[in-house]
């Protein structure tokens, strides 16, 4: 079975936009009275249909909320313009490919890993970037495992929205994280491919370890996971102080300028686990800066 290039986008976005009971992954974050109210929700993106229903404690959160903020708007995506945006970062143009920038070694890795999954033609890979790629093989693990997209915890409460015409506001955007994800040199682009190799045949053990720390409320679990994922690759510093860190930063000035808009306001917020936790995770950061956080 092949994937069709437009269904790699929309689960590209997916997984980058690459991360319940007090035991929620839930924040409620307070500033003075009169000011906006924030509701902060810890994702995992692509989630097996075990999960739902979502705990009594979130779905009021969302529906006493009076905007629905997430990373990206994938319920908006103008598909062709991000398709051709992809094309244009994600494909070589100019005469290199797959094999004449991969060592020889990384190539037969690479080569072995599509057979096995097998959705997806070595020809068709074989004229992207490492760093789409990249993104790609985990996309076709998830698939193969029979897991829906439309299933995340960010499809499910936009879905709601737009049902329910409440207003959508982004963190970031669909182009945003596109352009973030493809503007690495190429030893960091071929780095992130070979971490991805690596750690291929652990895909399905890691992501039902996140799907059940997730579940359980389980912050400790969850930032040990994130840190094993992230921690200790010298080779990958630069690529996930901007992935995580950054937009952690970033992440956090929206939230507080939702905080300090004095509209009286109730925002719910939906953003990946791992920009959640951890030091320089939204919620630590709101907590130095003196904010009133309790966990539901």
């Amino acid at each position: 079975m092949k994937l069709q290039l437009n269904k790699i986008v929309f689960l590209t976005i997916i997984l980058i936009t690459a991360l319940v009971l007090p035991s929620n992954f839930l924040w409620k974050v307070e500033c003075s009275e009169g000011s906006a109210k924030i509701y902060l929700l810890g994702s995992v993106h692509i989630v097996p249909d075990s999960v739902y229903p979502l705990s009594d404690v979130i779905e009021d959160a969302f529906e006493r909320s009076d905007y629905l903020v997430v990373e990206a708007d994938m319920k908006n995506l103008d598909i062709a313009k991000t398709q051709m945006l992809m094309m244009q970062k994600g494909l070589y143009t100019d005469g290199r490919n797959l094999r004449s920038v991969l060592s020889e070694e990384t190539y037969k890795k690479l080569e072995k890993a599509v057979e096995e999954i097998g959705m997806i033609p070595m020809m068709q890979l074989n004229m992207m970037k490492p760093w789409l790629v990249s993104l790609t093989l985990p996309q076709l693990m998830i698939v193969d495992q029979g897991l829906d997209p439309e299933k995340g915890i960010d499809m499910h409460f936009l879905s709601k929205a737009k049902n329910a015409k409440k207003e959508i506001l982004e963190l970031e955007s669909a182009d945003f994280q596109m352009e973030l994800l493809s503007s690495f040199d190429e030893k960091t682009q071929i780095a992130m491919l070979e971490n991805t190799l690596e750690e291929l045949p652990e895909f399905k053990e890691k992501f039902e370890k996140m799907v059940a720390a997730w579940s359980s409320g389980d912050i400790d679990k969850m930032e040990e996971i994130i840190e094993k994922e992230h921690g200790g690759k010298k080779e990958l510093g630069v690529f996930y102080d901007k992935l995580i860190t950054e937009r952690n930063h970033s992440m956090t000035e929206k939230v507080i300028s939702y905080l300090e808009s004095k509209d009286g306001k109730i925002y719910f917020v939906v953003a990946g686990s791992g920009h959640m936790v951890g030091k320089t995770g939204i919620v630590n950061q709101l907590k130095e800066k003196g904010y009133k956080i309790t966990r539901l």
